[in-house]
């Protein structure tokens, strides 16, 4: 049985759900079991030239997973499987900007590991990385500057980009929330 033969968006979810998580985190390559139902999902309009998946953490929910596909001309797209089992789609700008978190999950996490507390209000649960200067406004100066292409070399100058223009702080969950 495939995803195709599937009938309801919550048996689609399940299903998609189950093989993501037994997987876990790795590389789906063509021949993989999974490689066709990663391609169905995505849609093969879309990507004519798909060289393999990646199933990695969640840049905004650590303990969930996000999937990437990678293109032969070296650029990576992110995509919801959630979002694409259940037949909906994100625009382009948005998907970019999932792209350049990805891309700088590392430094976020490296930064939240020192943390403390909140540097509002003192608590010491529920401790987020905030950017003082909005992760948007520096994303959209950082296309501005370089264009949207998302090949190796570009998401390379991205994460540099931010780790020299980023500005961070620890906010607990509910300080984060009120800011936003």
């Amino acid at each position: 049985m495939g995803l195709s033969d599937i009938k309801t968006k919550c048996g689609k979810l399940a299903y998609v759900k189950k093989i993501i998580y037994d997987l876990g985190t790795g590389v789906v390559r063509r021949g993989d079991s999974a490689y066709d139902m990663f391609v169905d999902l995505v849609g093969d309009k879309k990507y004519t030239n798909i060289d393999y998946f990646t199933i990695v953490p969640n840049r905004r929910n650590y303990s969930s997973l996000e999937t990437q596909v990678h293109l032969l001309d070296g650029t990576i797209d992110v995509f919801s499987w959630n979002k694409c089992a259940l037949g909906r789609v994100d625009t382009d700008h948005k998907k970019l900007r999932d792209i350049m978190r990805s891309a700088i999950v590392s430094d976020i996490l490296s930064f939240k590991r020192d943390a403390v507390c909140c540097s509002l209000c003192c608590k010491t649960e529920f401790l987020q990385v905030d950017h003082i200067y909005p992760f948007r406004d520096l994303a959209n100066s950082f296309i501005s500057l370089h264009g949207s292409e998302t090949n190796p070399e570009w998401i390379s100058h991205w994460v540099m980009y931010h780790k020299q223009n980023a500005t961070l702080q620890i906010l607990c969950s509910g300080c984060n929330y009120k800011k936003h």
